[in-house]
């Protein structure tokens, strides 16, 4: 499942996806003092196409004081959730405290910044008939903006009394493995196979690339990505495909499919597209033969 429409749908994807798997499941936390130490552990219990990265991440996070463990549920649960990636880790805690639910929030708005994480954002889920909902913030630890697989942490927040207040503690980050190398293009000696363009009508082109300048760049620039497509990074809308065959002096010949702006797939191996890939593709098209 790849998000197509922007950072903060997949933050509330994964928001949602943890919330669901949290209530009701094995403790996932132990509480240390005035912090709250998670234990992330790989959520999909689907096989990956890459092996996943061994071990578990953990992090500490502030806990409201006085805080106490309940079992108490949030209104909103979701029980069957399907990770966005096959490289989540997960976990979360809930706890229940005496004070107001906007006392709660002020206060992990205040602390959060102080031990250096960042807001990432804000949300909330409801429901319109019964005026019934429940508040979520997120934050991002420092030095995030160097981190492609970012650790996010969400506290959600609901008021069961006037003075009294769900806490719930989650904690999500993807651990990606890195690319195998049996997904790097050997040398090529020709390109063939079609491009597909949509818009107000769909055209297919057909392309057969024997440019050695051509296709070295656009190997090149297939063999620069490093990312896995985990299913979670923000997509435009996909206008153009491409689905190529790389042969090579011997062997059988390699299938790749661009989409575009989003993601290339080397065999049976997703990565995220980068727009190095989107630019070798145009210049292979524009100088197909000498």
């Amino acid at each position: 499942m790849r998000v197509r429409t922007g950072s903060f749908a997949a933050l509330a994807v994964l928001a949602f996806a943890l919330l669901a798997a949290c209530v009701g499941g094995r403790p996932t936390a132990a509480q240390t003092g005035s912090t709250v130490i998670l234990t992330l552990r790989n959520m999909s219990r689907e096989a990956a196409p890459v092996p996943r990265v061994p071990g578990v991440t953990r992090v500490s996070v502030p806990l409201y004081p006085g805080a106490t463990p309940t079992s108490k549920r949030f209104p909103m649960t979701y029980e069957d959730p399907v990770p966005g990636s096959p490289y989540l880790r997960a976990a979360g805690e809930k706890f229940q405290v005496g004070a107001t639910e906007s006392d709660v929030e002020a206060w992990y708005r205040r602390w959060m910044a102080k031990v250096g994480w960042s807001a990432q954002g804000s949300g909330s889920s409801g429901n319109l008939r019964t005026g019934v909902s429940q508040d979520m913030l997120a934050f991002a630890p420092p030095g995030s903006a160097r981190d492609p697989d970012q650790l996010s942490v969400y506290i959600w927040f609901y008021a069961v009394g006037a003075k009294s207040t769900l806490i719930g503690v989650w904690a999500t980050k993807v651990v990606q493995p890195p690319r195998p190398s049996s997904s790097f293009l050997a040398r090529t000696i020709s390109v063939t196979g079609n491009v597909v363009t949509y818009g107000t009508s769909v055209a297919t082109r057909r392309v057969d690339i024997t440019n050695q300048t051509a296709i070295s760049r656009l190997v090149a620039a297939i063999n620069r990505l490093k990312r896995l497509d985990a299913g979670v990074h923000g997509c435009p809308a996909i206008m153009e495909t491409a689905d190529l065959a790389f042969h090579a002096a011997s062997g059988p010949a390699i299938v790749v499919r661009i989409e575009v702006g989003c993601a290339v797939s080397v065999g049976q191996v997703g990565l995220e597209d980068y727009p190095s890939v989107r630019g070798a593709l145009r210049y292979a098209m524009a100088h197909a033969s000498r």
